[in-house]
């Protein structure tokens, strides 16, 4: 059986940090090990955490937070198994999510990290939305282009040796450490590449960053520091298109009237999508029923195989009391 190391950094969230272990130490055939990297904790997750702590989970404690790239790399720093995987606290796997990533990284030859699709879902486990993982192989001709790896760094597993190799996590773009870190991977190896919804990613009310420049920021960083002259300019086009909507959608969400009306202008014009204008005086007029227009297309897009296939494991997930159970 093969054996996976998931690294979960986590802070004050001792009850989501919860379902997210059961669902990792409820994967079926694979020997799961579980580091969490406690950022710092005031609430109950440093006691919770403390009766768990045995051969198959450890926990490192940062009495300050050291921010998410740090958090990974101390817990990286810790595995001991051939492969790693990286969950957010708050984000939950389908039960066969690592060894169906195993069985395809057997599969696609010189693969040494794999993905997964992917859905959101709001904290009450309703199906908001969805991520279809690419094609498995070469994926870095998408990458230097736009993120194609779904769900941040929670459909992320690699070999440990490979992670290692690659420096691990930069800390530099604050915000899209996870598109830099799969960027980097898909340089140097083909992705083994699952087109599942084995991932859902939970979105909460805040919990995005509402600091758009940053994003932005840390976005430009990592396609200026990846891309090549040699990014196909269609491809390029339309991955920077992509990252402008996914700005406007937080303007929307933050209730930014001008911040929505910039975006979506700049869209318009800079893309020649003249209907986005609507959009621009929509979200300057009520950013609230923009935003939910766009939410109901988004989660009218979901496959209905999709909905089902999730539906049926986030039934099985618990929580984790404890390693004995």
């Amino acid at each position: 059986m093969s054996a996976v190391t998931v690294v979960v950094p986590t802070r004050n969230r001792r009850e989501v940090l919860a379902v997210t272990l059961g669902a990792i130490f409820g994967q079926r055939g694979v020997d799961a090990k579980v580091v969490v990297v406690d950022e710092g904790s005031s609430d109950e997750t440093p006691d919770y955490l403390e009766k768990l702590v045995g051969e198959r989970l450890e926990v490192v404690r940062h009495d300050q937070p050291k921010g998410l790239a740090a958090a990974r790399n101390a817990g990286l720093e810790r595995v001991t198994t051939p492969w790693v995987a990286f969950c957010d606290d708050d984000d939950i796997w389908a039960p066969d999510k690592l060894s169906a990533q195993l069985g395809e990284v057997a599969r696609v030859r010189g693969a040494r990290w794999a993905i997964t699709g992917a859905v959101s879902v709001s904290p009450d486990m309703v199906i908001v939305g969805h991520q279809r993982a690419p094609r498995s192989g070469d994926l870095f001709p998408d990458m230097q282009c736009y993120n194609a790896a779904p769900a941040g760094g929670s459909s992320t597993m690699a070999e440990t040796a490979l992670a290692r190799e690659l420096g691990g996590y930069d800390a530099w773009p604050t915000g899209c450490e996870d598109f830099d870190f799969a960027t980097r991977l898909s340089k140097v190896a083909p992705v083994a590449s699952v087109d599942r919804p084995l991932v859902a990613y939970r979105i909460w009310q805040g919990s995005m960053s509402t600091n758009v420049a940053k994003m932005r920021t840390g976005h430009l960083r990592v396609v200026e520091a990846h891309r090549t002259p040699a990014a196909d300019p269609a491809l390029a086009e339309l991955g920077d298109l992509r990252a402008e909507q996914y700005w406007g959608r937080f303007h929307l969400r933050n209730r930014d009237r001008l911040g929505a009306l910039r975006a979506y202008t700049r869209i318009a014009t800079r893309y020649r999508k003249p209907k986005q204008l609507a959009y621009a005086a929509w979200g300057a007029v009520s950013p609230v029923s923009a935003e939910r227009h766009q939410a109901r297309q988004e989660q009218a897009a979901v496959p209905e195989a999709w909905k089902a296939e999730v539906a049926a494991w986030l039934r099985g997930v618990r929580p984790l009391d404890s390693l004995s159970a």
